[in-house]
This record gives structure tokens, sequence and C-alpha cells, in this order.
């Protein structure tokens, strides 16, 4: 073809091209500076004037619609110039944190800097999906998602424990390993296990045949009926007054929008390698108008010695082994919210009870019988 006709042909579309920009900044004046940007940035990875043509006709026509950043899809999300890497970890963050509350939300998932977000915030807005997902066992099996992580580390120093020789060092080996499993059906279903070793932890010890020192489950389901918006069985802690009625779940560091939104929700399930500061049992939250009811019980095991609640989690020597879930605790109530114009009133009753272990020790009385009588009784 003669170069005058390829001069002509690309000048006919830098003009089209110049056409549609004006249009657009005529009916959209106030983002001026962000469309030239992207603009921008579209002429830089194009291949051809092809290409560039297209992408551009694409990119234009994105404010006549806006999309839900909750529901978008993998192609509309490639048109308004995200890669797969953020398209990614965008949806990685709704599946562990839920629904996105905010484009806000957006300068805390990782791929995201502040020119990405200032570009795609002017085609997207925010809206919680009303849509109800089914649990029949063909949806859950298509769309659940699944995610496995085992870890494995050795302490590259030889503690103390390791080396003693009477009797009272560590019964297990060097290394420590955590096993993490998430099943995630939108925001339906959701299961979780976590088993945890410590350093000096061992396999393998007497009543106790199953691998890991430690072990957190919890089978999570919402939108259940008319009234019951979540039911947890297995592990959980409870978000009371932003954690501080049950100092479960509270922090004063710093949060993201994703951390408000757990911390709005009265049960979260329990996923930590932690073996304290949780609760073992079930919770249910109902839903009732303007009333939020949640009813909870748990009975949890506690490693105890004879002085206080030990909180590490560690069980390496014989002494620690010896005091794991040596008490418990039980637990349960039932906390309501009233939703009024511009209140929220709380109603909290609940019960909480250590089990008391007393301590016997066999004296000696003067005319040499026997007895038992009890010396101490420690919470």
């Amino acid at each position: 073809m003669p170069q005058g006709v390829i001069w002509y042909r690309r000048m006919n579309k830098t003009a089209i091209l110049f056409a549609l920009l004006l249009f657009h900044f005529a009916l959209n004046a106030q983002t001026e500076d962000n469309i030239l940007n992207a603009i921008e940035e579209m002429q830089t990875e194009a291949s051809d004037a092809e290409n560039l043509t297209f992408a551009v006709e694409e990119f234009l026509s994105q404010p006549l619609k806006k999309y839900n950043i909750n529901t978008a899809t993998h192609e509309q999300l490639l048109i308004l110039g995200l890669d797969n890497f953020q398209i990614f970890c965008l949806e990685n963050y709704i599946l562990r944190t839920g629904q996105i509350l905010s484009l806000n939300e957006l300068k805390f998932i990782n791929g995201f800097d502040e020119k990405t977000v200032d570009r795609i915030s002017l085609y997207l807005y925010a809206e919680r999906e009303a849509k109800k997902h089914s649990l029949n066992v063909d949806s859950i099996a298509k769309y659940a998602k699944q995610d496995i992580r085992f870890q494995m580390m050795k302490n590259l120093k030889t503690p103390y424990g390791f080396v003693r020789t009477d009797g009272k060092g560590f019964k297990g080996d060097n290394y420590a390993s955590t096993l993490r499993y998430r099943f995630r059906y939108y925001d339906r279903l959701e299961i979780a296990l976590v088993g945890d070793k410590d350093y000096g932890e061992p396999w393998y010890y007497k009543n106790k045949t199953y691998g890991y020192d430690h072990y957190n489950f919890s089978v999570t389901l919402r939108h259940l009926g008319k009234h019951i918006s979540q039911l947890t069985v297995g592990d959980y802690r409870l978000n009371i007054g932003e954690g501080l009625a049950v100092k479960q779940s509270f922090s004063l560091g710093l949060f993201s929008q994703a951390g408000i939104k757990h911390s709005n929700s009265f049960v979260t399930p329990f996923s930590s390698s932690s073996e304290y500061n949780y609760n073992k049992g079930a919770a249910v939250k109902w839903t009732f108008g303007r009333f939020d009811l949640l009813t909870f019980a748990s009975y949890t095991p506690l490693d105890y010695n004879l002085r206080s609640i030990v909180q590490t989690g560690y069980h390496r020597t014989q002494t620690e082994i010896d005091n794991k879930n040596s008490n418990s605790i039980a637990m349960g109530g039932v906390h309501c919210n009233i939703f009024t114009e511009g209140l929220i009133w709380a109603l909290p009753l609940w019960f909480t009870g250590l089990k008391i272990r007393c301590v016997w020790l066999r004296a000696i009385i003067t005319d040499t019988t026997l007895r038992e009588k009890p010396t101490a009784c420690l919470l």
C-alpha cells in the first residue's frame, strides 16, 4: 500500500479520536485530567493504531454505564484498564473481607495505587449485591472457592530446651508448622480449618494422636430463612461493643475499611492459629425488623496451672503438656440491638464461668491414719 494512503488513514483515525475526546470532554469537563492520563497510558501500551482506536472507543463508551465493583465481570474490568494481577487481587479481597462498601477500599488492595483508583473510579460504584445465591449442591460445587496453605519453618538457633538432659526439655523437634484451609461460597457458606504446631512441640504424645498440637475449625452459614442472618458452629469470636464487652476482636492499631466491615458483625469465624481468647460452641444472629438479636453459647478448654490461665499456647515440656486443656470456661448469653432513627440501643446479657479446680493434699494425722482434705481452691 502506498505510503501516502497509509499516512492518510492514520491521520483520519487521529482526527476521529480527537473528535471523540472533544465530545467526551464537553460532557465530563470535571474529569479531563483523569481521562487524559488514561488515554496516555493506552497510547503507550497499544501495539498499533488499530488497537489504540479500539481501546479508546471502548474506554469512551464506559461513562454511559457505571459498573458495580462487586459484580463487574473479568472482561469489564479489563476494558477499564486493570490487568489480570489487579483483578485477581480485587477478587481475593472481596472473597476474604466481603463485598466492597466504598471505592476508597481499593487503596488497600495490592496492585491499586492512587493513580489507578482515581482513573477507574469514574466508571465504577460500590453497592452490595442483593442477589441471594442458592445453597444447592450443584451451585456450591461450581462456584465455591477453596484455599489451602502449608507452612513449615525451622529455627536456625538451638534453644536450651532442646539440649536439656534433666527431663525438663522440649519433647518435640525444632520445627514449626501451620496448615490453613478455607472453603467459601460467596457470602452464604464458609468453612475454615487451621492446624498449628510451635517449635519444640511433639507431633505425637500420650492421648494425642492427630498430628498438630492445636486445631481451630468453624462452619458459617448466612441468610438462612427470613430471620436467621448468620449461624456459626465451631470456633468464633464476638464483636460486641467493638470487642470491648467480651474483650475479643479489639485493636487500637490502624485498620482499613475491611476491618470496619468485620467489626460491624456480631460474630466472626475464628481462623487464627492462636490458642486463646476465642469461643468454641455456636452463635446465631437473628434479624426481626429493627431488632438484631445475637444468641451464643460456648464451652472452651483452657490451659491452666496452679496459679492462673496460661495464654501462651506452648506445649513443649511435660509440664506444659500436662496443663493443656486442664480447665475450661463456659459462656453464653443474648445481645440485642434496637435501631431507631439516628440511634442504636444495645441490651447485652450474658454469663461466664471458669471451672473451679481444687488442689488436694494427703495429710498425715497424729494417729497415723491417712485422709484427704482440700488445702486450696483456686479459680
